[in-house]
């Protein structure tokens, strides 16, 4: 009887078809765009600029209505293109008074749109409105949209990250410094941290228009990143040679106020590599967008997973390596770990550009859940960078402000 139960199992078996392996899910993501902007500002020239030009993102929760909410913030306004004339780098602004801002903006997937909760105007210290001008001299040279120069402001930001604490006030980082700032929950600047004043002195050595680009809060640590490899060399450094492939991720004691820590991120080329933005997956562990700033074709737009567990603290590092003028910039993988300095070990998440998102500026991630991230378009408030200095009007483009989900698995 057992035999022939057994035959009639290894027939039933052959004669079975295999069970289809399952679907692999779409990772194409599902785009929410803000499609009716308000209207920030008219420039001397008479063109009506729309809100725009998102970069940090965090994610808030569903309201009542079971759509998704996010704060993001804009970055310092719009402007034109870098101008080079008789050796500085002039930036043209077209809203020399603009204010920076936090906003809270709710997502639908089901109908593909973005709207605008609340806006939280910056304030400086002493209540006035925040400004995106450079700081001082050694920053872009700001000038308004008729060439003339404007005067530096030593509270300019331009604002990169945000995350937002337990108690509601607001985090965040800029370009200029690199700073890291503390705001209140209406807005106000609380603190700021520059190099030399709580954070490393080296970070002042940050590439034009590269410092901070995304933070985020684990606990009581804030996490903070470089957009690209500082411009430390040693002094007799060949410029061929200065290409470096590590990135700065800055650990902040948000209890005690003072850096603990700096970790070594590789980019996966020193060509035209950057940091978009970072957001905590688990304790010890960051999500890192990092792109090329290219579109079609050639666009590459990554998230990886970057664990910082068993990586080096370059905080107890020798001075010739992490310091001024240190070797670490112009060190490979190979050679970071010949000096004993372990890098954040990564991994590929997501491919962004070969699932739909097809634009230049990915500045904002976060983490919805196990099944969604979520990636926020900087669109430069509309503008394509052009600057017509006869007429002093800015070339626009048809891009929108736009909200990405983009499924993946934990």
């Amino acid at each position: 009887m057992r035999l022939f139960f057994l035959l009639f199992l290894l027939t039933a078996c052959a004669t079975q078809q295999p069970a289809p392996l399952p679907a692999v899910p779409s990772l194409k993501g599902i785009p929410m765009k803000l499609l009716d902007p308000p209207v920030v500002g008219i420039t001397a020239a008479g063109q009506e600029i729309q809100l725009g030009g998102f970069s940090g993102l965090q994610y808030l929760g569903k309201n009542e209505a079971g759509k998704y909410r996010f704060l993001t913030h804009t970055d310092r306004g719009p402007n034109a293109g870098d101008v080079k004339e008789n050796g500085e780098t002039k930036r043209p602004f077209l809203l020399p008074h603009y204010q920076p801002r936090l906003l809270i903006l709710v997502a639908d997937p089901a109908a593909g749109t973005l709207t605008v909760e609340k806006q939280i105007l910056l304030k400086r210290p002493d209540g006035k409105p925040l400004r995106g001008i450079p700081q001082q001299k050694g920053h872009e040279v700001p000038v308004d949209i008729g060439g003339k120069r404007l005067a530096f402001d030593p509270y300019g930001m331009d604002l990169e990250g945000v995350a937002q604490s337990s108690n509601g006030d607001y985090w965040m980082v800029e370009e200029y410094g690199p700073s890291i700032l503390h705001f209140s929950s209406d807005g106000r600047l609380l603190e700021m941290w520059k190099p030399g004043s709580g954070l490393p002195q080296v970070l002042e050595k940050r590439h034009l228009n590269r410092g901070f680009e995304g933070v985020t809060i684990s606990g009581d640590k804030l996490y903070a990143v470089m957009q690209s490899p500082l411009e430390n060399w040693p002094l007799d450094t060949p410029k061929k040679e200065k290409k470096s492939v590590v990135v700065r991720i800055v650990e902040f004691d948000t209890k005690k106020r003072v850096t603990s820590a700096q970790y070594a991120y590789v980019l996966e080329s020193h060509k035209t590599n950057k940091i978009g933005d970072i957001s905590v997956e688990s304790p010890g562990t960051l999500l890192v967008i990092e792109s090329n700033g290219k579109v079609g074709a050639k666009a590459d737009k990554r998230v990886y997973r970057a664990k910082l567990l068993g990586a080096t603290n370059l905080q107890l590092m020798p001075e010739r390596l992490v310091g001024a003028e240190g070797l670490l910039e112009g060190l490979d993988a190979e050679g970071l770990l010949a000096q004993g300095i372990a890098p954040a070990k990564k991994e590929e998440v997501l491919d962004l550009a070969a699932n739909g998102f097809a634009e230049e500026k990915a500045e904002g991630l976060a983490m919805v859940d196990e099944d969604y991230l979520a990636v926020v378009l900087d669109n430069d408030f509309g503008l394509d960078g052009s600057w017509d200095t006869t007429t002093k009007r800015m070339g626009l483009k048809d891009e929108k402000s736009t909200l990405y989900f983009f499924p993946w698995k934990k």
